[in-house]
């Protein structure tokens, strides 16, 4: 008989194309996390030799002793365990390559939580520059797909119900307006998220004295971090970090839902993009990757929750709740970016049937009673052109013809069901979603 570990799919098959995103995560594995505290370890000897605080030659020979150290998995880990933290292990290895030279001097005035938070920094800012820069590409894509559909009519829905025609073109611009605020908010949350972390034992960086803010400043320099006092428990930067990263899930699963709503049997409106058939009913396309945003929206709602509990912190410092950004952060990281890829792969497949958006919008003409309530108060009072066109609607003829009988007499068919009217308004707001695009983040 086979073992059960032979023939169990490992978890990552069965979950990393829905959830996975191998770019970023590659800035989140055991070794690019333990380099990016390397580099602040050796940034942090830099700006201390430069303002006089260690000798330049000890600041060098730990610098030759962050380019050589070795770090083995099997050995941070029994750090950890022993510690809770990497970075007592890490220290003890950089001192022992740095020698009598800059052995003494490596850590001066940091505690372990400066090394961490600040290295975690470094790895959330590339990972913010492949999500930004996927994220460019869909505004693109979806200002593209909404001029291109600037002239299809199709029917607004409601609370699930028939609403007033509008345009494609207007329902793409509506679900790129809460990315292109989300693109437009990215600065302000690198200045609040991505900050140097430097108080040393318990925050006040009393090691250093007067020397302190100094070694703080000029490290978030060398590091292109924001300067910032002390933040050991105030997580407030990391959340609104996640937050941001919620908020586009949100945003992307909603892309996915309506998707996946147009591409229901009895509606057909929009094809689903690539894959989605079924083990037994081969008639049918699932719109597997519509869903795949619904699912990382689900999931990011689940780490925010566990993001939102770590940031209630102890005192002056937390080795309870702390870790958890550790473990969160980078799944949340991680899956954003993988529904980024997902929608841009549904949209690069976006196949809308434009003539049942029509059909669907002329089979339902009382859909434009909004239009003839308006163009009949240009004859009468608002009260009474209501009443008319309500009795429209209930007459046994049909709403058309009882329309066309209760209008006043200058108003033609054409003026009532002309889906003209409804072109201008829609391609008015899609254009002022696309141009609130500041793009202020990028450079």
């Amino acid at each position: 008989m086979t073992s059960n570990t032979d023939t169990y799919p490992a978890p990552g098959a069965l979950t990393h194309p829905i959830f996975f995103d191998e770019a970023v995560s590659a800035h989140f594995t055991t070794s690019a996390v333990l380099d990016a505290m390397i580099r602040v370890e050796l940034a942090l000897a830099r700006v201390q030799a430069e303002l006089g605080i260690i000798p330049g030659e000890a600041a060098e020979a730990i610098q030759s002793a962050g380019r050589t150290v070795k770090l083995p998995d099997a050995l941070i880990a029994e750090g950890v365990a022993k510690s809770g933290v990497p970075v007592p292990v890490l220290v003890d290895c950089v001192r022992q390559e740095a020698g009598e030279r800059g052995g003494g001097f490596v850590h001066l005035g940091a505690t372990s939580q400066d090394i961490i938070d600040t290295a975690f920094g470094l790895c959330y800012r590339d990972a913010l520059e492949i999500i930004n820069t996927r994220l460019g590409q869909l505004l693109d894509r979806l200002e593209a797909l909404s001029s291109d559909y600037v002239g299809t009519v199709m029917m607004a829905r409601t609370r699930g119900q028939l609403a007033t025609p509008i345009t494609l073109g207007l329902r793409i611009a509506q679900w790129a307006q809460p990315l292109v605020a989300l693109e437009n908010e990215l600065g302000q949350v690198r200045k609040r998220a991505l900050k140097v972390q430097f108080g040393g034992a318990s925050g006040s960086r009393s090691a250093l004295g007067e020397n302190g803010k100094k070694v703080s400043d000029a490290l978030a320099d060398v590091l292109q971090q924001e300067p910032a006092p002390p933040w050991h428990t105030d997580r407030s930067g990391v959340r609104q970090l996640a937050a941001w990263l919620e908020q586009m899930t949100c945003a992307l699963a909603k892309i996915g839902k309506d998707t996946s709503l147009s591409a229901r049997g009895e509606i057909a409106e929009i094809s689903t993009g690539p894959g989605g058939g079924s083990s037994a009913m081969p008639h049918k396309n699932n719109p597997v990757v519509a869903e795949f945003l619904q699912s990382i929206q689900l999931l990011a709602q689940a780490l925010g929750a566990g993001l939102s509990a770590s940031s209630v912190q102890s005192e002056e410092r937390d080795g309870v709740a702390w870790p958890l950004e550790w473990h969160l952060m980078p799944q949340l990281l991680s899956a954003t970016a993988a529904a980024l890829n997902h929608a841009l792969v549904l949209l690069t497949d976006f196949r809308p049937d434009v003539q049942a958006m029509k059909e669907c919008v002329l089979s339902n003409p009382e859909a434009m009673a909004e239009a003839a309530v308006a163009a009949f108060s240009e004859h009468m009072s608002r009260q009474e052109a209501a009443e008319r066109v309500k009795a429209a609607l209930r007459a046994d003829e049909g709403f058309v013809d009882a329309v066309l009988r209760n209008a006043p007499s200058p108003i033609t068919r054409d003026q009532l069901f002309d889906l003209h009217r409804y072109l201008e308004p829609a391609k008015e707001v899609s254009e002022q979603i696309f141009a609130s695009r500041t793009q202020s983040n990028c450079g």
